[in-house]
């Protein structure tokens, strides 16, 4: 297959038999933005004339329901196939749709190494074994940010999959697949699905989906199309809301309401391009607090501080979100005793008699928070003492010290800025060469503002909303 699958007259005609319908002004070529994309030509259109530009019917897609289809199909028929997928699902175990499609897919690898596939299916696969994903990686990632060491561990756990499942299917059908494949694949799909709105009788549902075609559009934060359900038919379509330009332009949809480049570096493998958008960074202080404050995480956890600042920038501003961290500097401490207060605490908090929990189940309830969470529930902040005194701490006796906690973030930047981190050649590592670039191309400029003495808290310039997008603590959801 060639890399531009639009120019692949096997495909081409395979979308014909699905009854994928594009507009007769749209092709599939490279893309400025990346990888491969739809462009559309508004040459002599009618004037507020409605254009769909593409319609995938709801047979044409995978997701559970279309691929369960599949394997009763082939339950119909001569052959292993069934087997194969059957063996899969059950040494996979999937726990969400997502990882269903791929153990599917990962399935569809296995016999392809023994037949055919189905022609739809087989070409589907090929586009998956095309497209553009991150290394699996093999560097050293210690002391990186916790997202890049999650990432590691992710692809780790992949990695100790294949070799038990590669092992047994070998075992069992004589055959096997290389790690390279499978990694492709695992990644191939993560970057590709989609969620598709599906009407109910109360609301709406997600159908987590693979769109052929549709997922050959880009992301824009400007976008110029969306995509939705034809309720008539249930088929899919790709609807253009502007023209942007009067010569032919790439059509683009919105993966995410907000530009967190993380998000994208792990689900999609690159950072989108500004424009002059607001992106968004997360960036956890969490071994900068355990250095400059004794017992610093464990009161922090006490008290409700995420370990975690926001920053949000375009070409031409900067603005930080640091949440709750001033409340940290009002001389507190650590108060290991807290368990003696514990049972009337708990009991007040929670509005509950003696006899209507067990005491020791609490104690050790809490006490699994401090050590598996990164915020505690269930009790006030008993954990914490202002220094000199024997009281609990009240939050309501707290300052949210603003300017000292942007102080601290400076000074952690600062110390931050001059590190340097070790990458080679690989996808991977030019991933993560682009995320420690643009860190500390803000570091460098938050500092600059911050001592020009300009505005650096979001509150303060109303960009509260993107508080919605950091990142998600622990926390005990029983």
């Amino acid at each position: 297959m060639s890399s531009i699958p639009g120019t692949n007259d096997e495909l081409i005609e395979l979308v014909k038999e699905q009854g994928i319908k594009l507009h007769p002004k749209v092709s599939i070529g490279k893309s400025e933005l990346g990888g491969v994309g739809l462009s559309f030509n508004p040459e002599n259109l009618k004037e507020n004339e409605e254009i769909e530009l593409l319609r995938i019917p709801k047979s044409s897609v995978f997701n559970i329901n279309t691929l369960l289809e599949v394997l009763q199909d082939y339950k119909g028929k001569e052959g292993i196939e069934s087997d194969i997928i059957i063996e899969l699902l059950t040494l996979i175990e999937p726990n969400n749709e997502t990882h269903i499609i791929i153990t599917y897919f990962i399935a569809f690898k296995y016999i392809e190494k023994l037949k055919s596939l189905p022609g739809y299916i087989q070409e589907y696969l090929k586009i998956l074994s095309d497209t553009f994903t991150i290394s699996y990686p093999e560097e050293d990632v210690k002391g990186a940010d916790k997202w890049i060491i999650e990432y590691k561990q992710m692809a780790n756990r992949i990695k100790e999959e294949y070799e038990c499942i590669n092992s047994k299917m070998a075992e069992k059908f004589d055959i096997s697949i290389e790690f390279s494949e499978y990694w492709q694949i695992y990644q191939a799909i993560r970057s590709r699905i989609l969620e598709i709105p599906q009407e109910e009788e109360d609301g709406y549902s997600i159908d987590i989906t693979l769109v052929p075609i549709l997922d050959f559009v880009n992301h824009e934060h400007q976008n110029n199309a969306h995509f939705d359900i034809d309720k008539q038919t249930n088929d899919i379509i790709l609807l253009l809301d502007k023209i942007p330009s009067s010569e032919k332009f790439e059509i683009t949809i919105n993966y995410s309401p907000e530009n967190e480049i993380v998000y994208f570096y792990k689900n999609y493998g690159f950072r989108p391009k500004s424009k002059n958008n607001y992106q968004v960074i997360n960036l956890s202080i969490r071994e900068y607090i355990a250095e400059k404050f004794k017992d610093g995480l464990m009161i922090c956890k006490w008290i409700g501080i995420y370990p975690e600042i926001q920053i949000i920038f375009n070409d031409d501003e900067v603005f930080m979100n640091v949440f709750n961290l001033g409340t940290l500097f009002n001389n507190l401490k650590y108060h290991p005793d807290w368990d003696d207060l514990l049972c009337e605490n708990f009991k007040r908090f929670n509005s509950m008699k003696d006899n209507e929990f067990d005491k020791q189940e609490i104690l050790e309830w809490i006490k699994y928070q401090e050590l598996e969470m990164d915020l505690i529930y269930g009790v006030n902040p008993i954990g914490v003492l202002r220094d000199g005194s024997d009281d609990p701490y009240n939050a309501e006796d707290l300052e949210d010290k603003l300017d000292e906690a942007i102080q601290f973030v400076v000074d952690y930047f600062k110390l931050k800025i001059d590190e340097s981190v070790e990458v080679g050649d690989s996808s991977f590592s030019l991933m993560i060469k682009d995320y420690e670039e643009i860190k500390k191309d803000l570091f460098k400029r938050v500092i600059e503002q911050f001592e020009k003495g300009e505005k650096l808290d979001a509150y303060d310039v109303h960009k509260i909303r993107f508080r919605n997008y950091r990142s998600k603590p622990r926390e005990y959801t029983g």
